[in-house]
């Protein structure tokens, strides 16, 4: 004899029956994606169901190949945001954080207790044009149908800017001893008018050379060359742009210049280095940022 059941609700790739063929409602249906399929399915002694195949999320929460499904709606978890957070004033940081749970999540970011609206309501929360006002404690609240969960508070710090901007930082390869010169032009190709930007005497390789020209130009190209025949063929990388640091005062100042991740906690400032001045103006380049977070800086007086 024929049985026919009755299909009482649309479900997406996997779902619930009862004993009567209908659609058990206390089981959410599901997606798996992006678009493949569920090739294997067990019951645990709990009666949660595991199902394992070519998939890398279920429900739009990243799982790869296996996943266990709760068979209800599944509330709201935080599995992420900063420890801490230090911007400069009038300047700019975003809050990200991560959630999982059945969607949709609704976030919602707090300040120093007080609901945030507007860019407020995203996972993402972008701050710009820092006032000093905005120092203090933002907390994140995620929430579904199931119940709502508060993120452990980020600490953000805003503090004074300090002058910088960003410079070229050439890395210098030939014998150690010799000596390379540096040169630029503003347009490549076998017609750029090079120029002379210095001759740099190599005390190891490699070496950095801050190109600190003033204004910077839009674009530049450079090269490297021997004043005289070595023992090697000389080479440049530039591996990155880096801050250089304005340092005034008078001669035989000395200035403390300390770092902090932008990201972290606010309290975790790292000496980087004490210059003695010997210009009112001059400049230190922070080549030990490449490769490394994003990082700000203060400057303290030392006697």
């Amino acid at each position: 004899m024929e049985k026919h059941f009755p299909f009482a609700a649309p479900a997406n790739n996997f779902f619930c029956l009862l004993p009567n063929g209908s659609v058990d409602s206390s089981f959410l249906a599901g997606q798996i994606g992006p678009n493949l399929g569920v090739r294997s399915l067990g019951i645990q002694a709990d009666g949660k169901v595991v199902i394992g195949g070519s998939f890398s999320l279920v429900n739009q929460t990243p799982r790869s190949f296996v996943a266990r499904l709760m068979g209800e709606y599944a509330g709201p978890s935080i599995t992420y945001v900063p420890t801490g957070a230090t911007a400069e004033a009038g300047g700019n940081i975003s809050l990200l954080a991560a959630a999982t749970g059945y969607p949709p999540l609704v976030y919602q970011w707090r300040f120093n207790g007080t609901n945030l609206a507007g860019a407020g309501t995203n996972r993402c929360l972008a701050l710009n044009n820092l006032p000093p006002a905005a120092a203090g404690t933002y907390t994140l609240v995620v929430s579904n149908a199931a119940g709502a969960v508060t993120s452990a508070p980020v600490t953000l710090s805003v503090i004074p800017p300090v002058n910088r901007r960003l410079v070229p930082a050439l890395e210098l390869w030939g014998a150690a001893g010799g000596a390379l010169n540096v040169d630029c032009a503003d347009q490549p190709g076998p017609a750029a008018a090079w120029r002379r930007l210095d001759t740099v005497s190599l005390a190891g390789a490699p070496q950095f050379y801050f190109d600190a020209s003033q204004p910077p130009p839009p674009q530049r190209f450079y090269r490297v060359s021997q004043p005289a025949p070595g023992p090697s063929n000389p080479a440049l990388g530039l591996p990155a742009m880096i801050p250089a640091i304005a340092l005034t005062g008078n001669v035989g100042d000395r200035r403390q210049l300390d770092y902090i991740n932008v990201l972290g906690p606010t309290n975790a400032w790292v000496n980087l280095a004490t210059v003695t001045l010997t210009n009112p103006a001059q400049l230190y380049f922070d080549a030990s940022c490449i490769g490394q977070p994003a990082r700000l800086y203060r400057l303290v007086p030392t006697p």
